[in-house]
C-alpha cells in the first residue's frame, strides 16, 4: 500500500512540473566583418570585379554561406568547382565532392483481358418439350506490368554561367556551434545583463573564407578569396529576435501584423540553444550542446 501511495505521489509531481514548465530558447547572435575589399549593406554583402558580382547574404541560422555569381561579361565565364573552397579557422573543406547524383523513372502498363466461353445444351423444358440453349462463361482479369529504371548523374567539375547571367551557388553554412566565455553570460534575463564581446581579425574565434576560381574564354584562370571574421557575439533572448508589426497592404484600410527580424542584416547570422524554465521562477538549462 506504502509503494502504491509513493508511485501515485511521484506520478501527480511529474505531472505538475510537466504542466507547469515550458522551454523557450535564446540566440548566439554573430556579427562579421570583411577582410577583403566587400561593400555590405542591409540586404547584401557584395564583391565585385571587372568580370563578376558575387552576392552573400549571410542571415539564418548557422549563417548562409551560398551566394550568387554574376556574370557581367558577354562571354561564358567557367567556374572552376574543384579548386574552390571553404576555410573555417584553418581547415579547408572541397566545394567538389566526387559525387554521383540518382534519380529514378518509373512506368506501369496494365491490360485488361477477358474470355467467353459458350456450351450448347440439349435437354426438355418445363413443358416436356425438346429445347436447345447456349450457356456462357465469361471469365476478366488484368495485369499490369512496372518498369523502373535508376539514372545516375556524376557531379560536375565546373559550373558553367552564361554571359549577363547569374547562378546561385550552395554547399556550406558558415559555423552551427555554440561560442562559449566566462565574461559572456548564457541566459540573460534582461536588458542589464546583455552584453556583447568584440573581437579583432586577430583574435576572432571564427575566421572563414570562401575561395574561387573561374575562368574567362581562354584566360588564365582568376582566383578570389573573400575572407571574413567574427567581430562580435551576443545572447539574446527569443523575444529580442523579432517583433510583429502592422503592415499596410498596398495603401488600403486593411491591415495586418507580421512577425519581423528586429536583428536582420546580411552580415548578421545566429544560432539558437535551448533554455527550460519551470515553475516560470527558477531556471535550468538544458545540456544539449
Amino acid at each position: 500500500m506504502k509503494t502504491n501511495s509513493k508511485l501515485l505521489s511521484l506520478i501527480f509531481t511529474v505531472i505538475l512540473f510537466t504542466a507547469c514548465s515550458t522551454t523557450t530558447n535564446f540566440y548566439q547572435v554573430y556579427t562579421t566583418k570583411p577582410i577583403s575589399d566587400l561593400k555590405i549593406t542591409d540586404q547584401n554583402i557584395v564583391f565585385e570585379d571587372e568580370n563578376c558580382r558575387i552576392i552573400y547574404d549571410f542571415w539564418g541560422k548557422s549563417g548562409n554561406l551560398s551566394f550568387v555569381f554574376q556574370n557581367k561579361t558577354n562571354e561564358l565565364i567557367t567556374i572552376k568547382k574543384d579548386q574552390c573552397y571553404y576555410i573555417l579557422n584553418g581547415f579547408a573543406f572541397d566545394y567538389y565532392k566526387n559525387r554521383t547524383y540518382s534519380s529514378s523513372t518509373s512506368t506501369q502498363l496494365t491490360t485488361e483481358k477477358s474470355a467467353a466461353i459458350l456450351v450448347s445444351v440439349t435437354g426438355l423444358n418445363f413443358e416436356k418439350n425438346i429445347q436447345s440453349n447456349q450457356l456462357g462463361v465469361q471469365n476478366s482479369g488484368a495485369i499490369s506490368n512496372s518498369n523502373s529504371k535508376s539514372i545516375n548523374t556524376p557531379e560536375e567539375l565546373a559550373i558553367k554561367i552564361p554571359a549577363k547571367s547569374a547562378k546561385e551557388i550552395s554547399e556550406f553554412s558558415i559555423y552551427d556551434g555554440i561560442y562559449r566565455d566566462c565574461d559572456l553570460l548564457r541566459f540573460p534575463k534582461n536588458k542589464k545583463e546583455y552584453k556583447t564581446l568584440q573581437f579583432t581579425k586577430d583574435d576572432s574565434p571564427i575566421q572563414f573564407s570562401n575561395i574561387i576560381v573561374y575562368t574567362k574564354s581562354n584566360l588564365n584562370s582568376i582566383k578570389i578569396e573573400n575572407s571574413f571574421f567574427v567581430s562580435e557575439i551576443t545572447n539574446l533572448p527569443e523575444s529580442e529576435m523579432s517583433e510583429s508589426k502592422i503592415i499596410e497592404n498596398c495603401k488600403e484600410s486593411s491591415y495586418y501584423p507580421v512577425q519581423l527580424n528586429k536583428r536582420k542584416q546580411s552580415n548578421y547570422f545566429y544560432n539558437i540553444y535551448p533554455y527550460e524554465i519551470v515553475n516560470t521562477n527558477s531556471y535550468t538549462p538544458v545540456w544539449k550542446y
